[in-house]
């Protein structure tokens, strides 16, 4: 329900900007089969790293990181091997999801997430990885950074327009079944239209965000 109708919210979208950039949520391996022996390379609270595709060579880890820590795709492996990028992740940290970069700070938009005990291999561009806390099921998740850092609020769908738990929120992660409108200041109306997230899709935030709605 809105009072935009969805032509009208695209115009308004065009006219402020591309907003968000979708996630693409890792379930599994996207490329290949599983990190080969996964329980004896990567243990419980590890975010580990593979040399080479297809889960060969050298493992670099990552022992229990925080949840908004930014890791470097780039590893010197063990054993004095030069460093090189990472071909290959897997999240053995619990209660933890690790958002995938392009760029070597975590500040671009993420582009895969992969929930614990999750893995992937990784495309050539890949440069870091942010661990951060899950969105639990049901809910829309706001963080005050683009970083996906600092202050979290979790929203379960309650009324039309409701607030973003009391922050101005820069990134945002939705883990319900519909699609989301947000809305830049105190109001769900069409000047203050800042784009959509689909059902299991996040996004940094090029505006400040207060508002949200179903799309």
């Amino acid at each position: 329900m809105s009072f935009v109708s969805t032509s009208k919210r695209n115009s308004v979208g065009r006219a402020v900007g591309s907003v968000v950039a979708a996630l693409t949520v890792v379930t599994g391996s996207v490329l290949g089969a599983s990190p080969a022996s996964a329980g004896e390379l990567c243990s419980e609270g590890q975010v580990c790293l593979w040399e080479k595709s297809g889960w060969e060579g050298k493992v670099y880890r990552y022992e229990n990181p925080s949840a908004g820590d930014c890791l470097s795709g780039t590893a010197t492996w063990p054993g004095g091997t030069s460093s090189s990028r990472a071909r290959g992740v897997h999240n053995l940290k619990s209660g933890t999801t690790v958002l995938i970069f392009a760029d070597a700070s975590c500040t671009s938009d993420p582009v895969a997430l992969l929930d614990y005990n999750k893995w992937t291999e990784l495309p050539d561009e890949t440069r870091s990885f942010r661990v951060i806390e899950p969105c639990a099921s049901g809910n829309v998740c706001f963080w005050e950074t683009t970083g996906f850092s600092g202050k979290k609020t979790t929203q379960p769908w309650a009324n039309f327009c409701q607030d973003t738990g009391g922050i101005e929120a820069r990134a945002v992660f939705n883990n319900t079944s519909d699609t989301i409108a947000l809305y830049r200041g105190s109001t769900c109306l069409g000047a203050a239209y800042g784009g959509e997230i689909k059902p299991g899709r996040g996004a940094s935030l090029n505006t400040v965000v207060g508002r949200w709605n179903l799309g």
